[in-house]
């Protein structure tokens, strides 16, 4: 099998092929650092046409996907234009049987109430430039079925060593800086991490996973809902500092995934959040990346 990975330097993709060249399986990696510019219609021209591709990870997204207006036309390029023009030059490779597509949970808009889990039953409301160009792709993906298999994954709050700017490193950043954090009525925010190396794991299996019955649409996310408030005191205790936590009276609210779907193929453990953790925390301050 030889798989065709895109956004193979961003941080889930560059685990995701660390894991796939550990198995001997050849991985044709489709990023800048290669040559390739997703942003800039024809760059299929430059994949290489002699290589019988079985699975297409298409992991790539655009940086500017908080910038917008200014990165609009990035976030449509890279995230939607991208996605069109990979389908087809997948569908006119004979040897294409699954396409899997990293979406986002950002598809399904506000968040829910506390006790609501998000399923992928529930009708998308994308209610930013970034979800709107992952829900774009997600329809067009669904036009192809006829020529391989297509799964589009939503990714909840997956976390990890060396991610950046995104809610869990944000909040070790506050931590170790003792910068305020506030917490509506003491939990704030609930979510369901998920460590990145078992963010892997699932999409080893999927791409690896034979049958034709697969879903279409799957949630990727943890096991546990977690609030902010025992995100952030788990990583004080585990800097032994103290959190700088605000209480307020605003209402709680929750993003967090049900995974029902997905444990119905996938049954192996999560890493625990305390170890997850643990190893985000030993790997940023010996690299000075949390410093």
């Amino acid at each position: 099998m030889t798989i065709l990975l895109t956004g193979a330097s961003g941080f889930i993709g560059s685990y995701l092929v660390q894991a796939l060249e550990k198995q001997g399986i050849p991985v044709v990696q489709v990023d800048r650092a290669h040559g390739y510019d997703l942003s800039q219609p024809g760059w299929t021209a430059g994949l290489p046409g002699n290589m019988e591709i079985e699975v297409i990870f298409h992991l790539a997204q655009s940086r500017q996907y908080r910038n917008f207006p200014e990165g609009g036309m990035d976030i449509l390029n890279i995230n939607t234009m991208s996605t069109i023009e990979l389908l087809e030059w997948a569908r006119r490779q004979k040897s294409v049987r699954k396409f899997i597509f990293a979406s986002t949970a950002n598809v399904y808009g506000q968040c829910s109430s506390i006790g609501e889990l998000l399923s992928e039953t529930r009708q998308p409301a994308p209610d930013s430039m970034y979800a709107i160009s992952k829900y774009t792709s997600e329809l067009v993906i669904q036009q192809y079925r006829e020529f391989f298999q297509v799964i589009t994954c939503r990714l909840f709050s997956i976390y990890g060593p060396g991610q950046r700017e995104m809610i869990i490193p944000n909040m070790i950043q506050r931590v170790l800086r003792q910068e305020t954090v506030t917490l509506g009525q003491g939990k704030g925010l609930l979510l369901t991490p998920l460590y990145v190396e078992d963010c892997v794991s699932i999409l080893n299996h999927l791409a690896a996973d034979m049958t034709e019955d697969a879903p279409d649409v799957l949630n990727i996310a943890g096991d546990i809902i977690l609030s902010l408030s025992e995100i952030v005191n788990e990583i004080a205790n585990q800097l032994n500092v103290p959190a700088c936590v605000v209480e307020t009276e605003q209402k709680p609210i929750s993003f967090c995934a049900d995974i029902t779907r997905l444990r119905e193929g996938y049954s192996q453990p999560f890493i625990p959040f305390s170890q997850g953790i643990q190893s985000t925390l030993a790997s940023g301050l010996s690299t000075h990346v949390l410093c």
